[in-house]
């Protein structure tokens, strides 16, 4: 448990270094977007057809809760632009292990990243495909998962 304190504090200082946790984003004027609240199937609909849309889905598990909020912009070109905020994160973890879940919560709230998806491509919410987002997706969430894999290849 030691290790996992150690190597989340070492992460938690290197993303402070690279100036990786930023300040939230002003609101985005969102009007002529299909409001789709918590619906995820609605959201899935407008990303396959690449369709201006909002959503703010709340993924959960026994290991705790993702709010997230994602946005279809439309066509970009031939490519559907899309991003996708990390609103609010929460773990459930006891004694040692609450200050990693703290640290990663950290980490994680307010990163974002967007994405430019070929028209025959789509990003399930729930299950995202790493090799498709490290593909057609950029920003301050990419590069928090990147240094959570790395930090994980490091300490086996």
């Amino acid at each position: 448990m030691k290790e996992k304190l150690t190597i989340g504090l070492s992460l938690a200082l290197l993303m402070l270094l690279l100036g990786c946790l930023e300040q939230p984003a002003p609101e985005e004027n969102l009007s002529g977007f299909r409001d789709c609240g918590e619906n995820q199937e609605c959201f899935e609909q407008a990303l396959e057809n690449c369709e201006k849309a909002f959503a703010s889905p709340k993924i959960q598990d026994e290991k705790g809760s993702l709010e997230v909020k994602a946005i279809v912009y439309g066509l970009e070109g031939e490519k559907c632009k899309t991003k996708f905020t990390i609103e609010d994160v929460k773990m459930k973890a006891e004694g040692e292990e609450q200050a990693l879940a703290n640290i990663i919560v950290s980490l994680l709230k307010g990163k974002e990243m967007a994405c430019l998806l070929p028209e025959d491509q789509t990003i399930d919410m729930t299950q995202f495909n790493r090799e498709q987002l490290e593909q057609y997706c950029s920003g301050s969430l990419m590069e928090a998962l990147k240094s959570f894999d790395q930090a994980a290849s490091q300490s086996q």
